[in-house]
C-alpha cells in the first residue's frame, strides 16, 4: 500500500479498521440478529462450590449459576470473578443463605448458549458503530488524495 511519508499513522489505522474493525464488527451484528434471546432466572448453585480458572493469565475464583429450559438443567459461570477463594466461598455461602434468582438470557435454538448482558448490543448500535469506522477512512482517503494531488501539482 502506497502511502504519504508523513501519514503512516491514517494509513495503519485504515487498514486496521478494514482488516480488523469492520469484519469483526459485521460478524457480531450477523450474531446478534440471528440469535433470540429468551428471559429467564437462575439459581445459585451449591453442589459445585467454588471453582477456579484461569483469565487474563491469573487465577480467579467463581461459582455458577443453574437454569432451566423446558425441564432441561443447565449451568452457567458466574461472570464475576474473585481473586480470593475465602472471599468467594463467604459470598457464595452468604448467597446460599437467602437464594435470590439471577436474571440471565438464553439463545433460543441453542439454550445451552446463554449470558447474564441483556440482549448484547442490537443493530442500531452496530449501525452507527459501522458509520463511525467507516467515516475515519473517507477522511483518510480524501488526505491522500489531497497530499497526491498537490505532490503532482508540484512535479510540473
Amino acid at each position: 500500500m502506497k502511502a504519504a511519508p508523513h501519514l503512516p499513522m491514517q494509513a495503519l489505522t485504515g487498514t486496521a479498521i478494514l482488516l480488523f474493525g469492520i469484519p469483526m464488527l459485521l460478524t457480531q451484528m450477523v450474531d446478534s440478529g440471528f440469535i433470540q434471546w429468551v428471559e429467564t432466572e437462575g439459581l445459585i448453585s451449591a453442589e459445585r462450590g467454588v471453582q477456579d480458572r484461569t483469565r487474563n493469565g491469573k487465577y480467579e475464583y467463581f461459582y455458577s449459576i443453574d437454569y432451566s429450559v423446558n425441564g432441561q438443567k443447565f449451568t452457567l459461570s458466574f461472570d464475576k470473578g474473585y481473586d480470593d477463594r475465602d472471599f468467594a466461598e463467604r459470598n457464595l455461602k452468604e448467597m446460599l443463605r437467602d437464594p435470590q434468582p439471577i436474571t440471565l438470557w438464553y439463545d433460543r435454538e441453542s439454550p445451552s448458549n446463554a449470558t447474564f448482558d441483556e440482549q448484547r448490543i442490537g443493530w442500531p448500535t452496530h449501525l452507527s458503530i459501522l458509520i463511525i469506522l467507516i467515516l475515519p477512512l473517507l477522511y483518510f482517503r480524501w488526505l491522500m488524495l489531497t497530499y497526491y494531488e498537490l505532490e503532482l501539482d508540484e512535479k510540473k
